[in-house]
C-alpha cells in the first residue's frame, strides 16, 4: 500500500469504564498493549441507563500512527485470533467501507488482543476514499507484512 491511502486512514478506539472498574488499570492496559499514549486519549463522563456514571475513553489516530497501533494490536494476537479476524474481515465492513472490530476488554487488561463482543474495546477503521485500501492493509498486517 502506498503512503497516500495510509495518510487518509483514520483509526478510532473507544472503551467504556463503569463505576466498578479501575480507570487507571484500563488506561495502562491500552498503553501497554495497544501503544496508545495517555495524551492521545480523550475522556467523557456520561450516565448509564440507571444513572450510573460511565467514563468513555476515545482516541482518534490517523496515517502512520494508526498503522503503528494496528500492527501492535496484531502482534498481541495469537495466530488463531489473527486467522479468525482475517477470515471474518468482510463481515466487519459497513456500507461506507468502515471496518468495525471489537476486542475483549478483559483480554486487553491481561495483555492480549482477542476478539470479543461483551463489554468490548471498539476499533473503527475509516479507509479514506477506497475500501480496498484498508482491507489490503489489514490483511497485510495480520499476515505479518505491511
Amino acid at each position: 500500500m502506498g503512503n497516500a491511502p495510509r495518510r487518509r486512514m483514520k483509526l478510532e478506539i473507544s472503551l467504556y469504564a463503569h463505576a466498578t472498574e479501575d480507570e487507571g488499570i484500563l488506561l495502562e492496559s491500552v498503553e501497554r498493549v495497544l501503544g496508545i499514549r495517555p495524551e492521545e486519549i480523550e475522556r467523557e463522563q456520561i450516565s448509564g441507563h440507571h444513572g450510573n456514571p460511565i467514563t468513555v475513553f476515545r482516541a482518534v489516530l490517523s496515517g502512520d500512527r494508526a498503522v503503528e497501533v494496528l500492527r501492535g494490536a496484531a502482534a498481541k494476537m495469537d495466530a488463531a485470533e489473527r486467522e479468525l479476524l482475517r477470515k471474518s474481515i468482510d463481515r466487519a465492513i459497513d456500507d461506507r467501507g468502515k471496518v468495525h472490530l471489537r476486542f475483549d476488554k478483559q483480554g486487553l487488561v491481561l495483555g492480549s488482543v482477542r476478539m470479543g463482543r461483551r463489554d468490548p474495546v471498539g476499533l473503527t477503521i475509516s479507509p479514506g476514499p477506497r475500501r480496498e485500501d484498508v482491507v489490503g492493509l489489514l490483511i497485510g498486517i495480520l499476515e505479518g507484512g505491511e
